[in-house]
């Protein structure tokens, strides 16, 4: 699939996973490690696109970029309304929150 469209599947691809499963199995702290050892062995993806499989497609898609970010579909102002829920419901925003919070800090 990479082959055949380059490009689309590393910007449009997300990343998930159901914890109450994966916790099941064995060396399941280990599991993010060995998803980025084997997509950076292979040479899959590069840097930029392994943090955008392992979040900024996400925050693209869900239209949570930081203000000021192109996105590709265009801004959303979600992250704008969710900010303001947090404020208003007195909730401390979550490290990925914060983590995502300049432009260019997508994973």
């Amino acid at each position: 699939m990479l082959a055949d469209f380059p490009g689309l599947i590393p910007a449009r691809l997300l990343f998930g996973i159901d914890w109450h499963i994966i916790t099941r199995v064995d060396c399941f702290t280990e599991f993010k490690e060995r998803y980025v050892r084997v997509l950076s062995n292979g040479g899959i993806f590069t840097g930029g696109e392994m943090e955008d499989f392992f979040g900024g497609n996400a925050l693209h898609f869900l239209g949570l970029l930081p203000p000021g970010t192109r996105s590709m579909a265009g801004w959303t102002g979600n992250r704008k309304r969710l900010r303001a829920f947090y404020k208003r419901e007195n909730i401390r925003e979550p490290k990925w929150f914060q983590a995502t919070d300049k432009p260019g800090s997508a994973g």
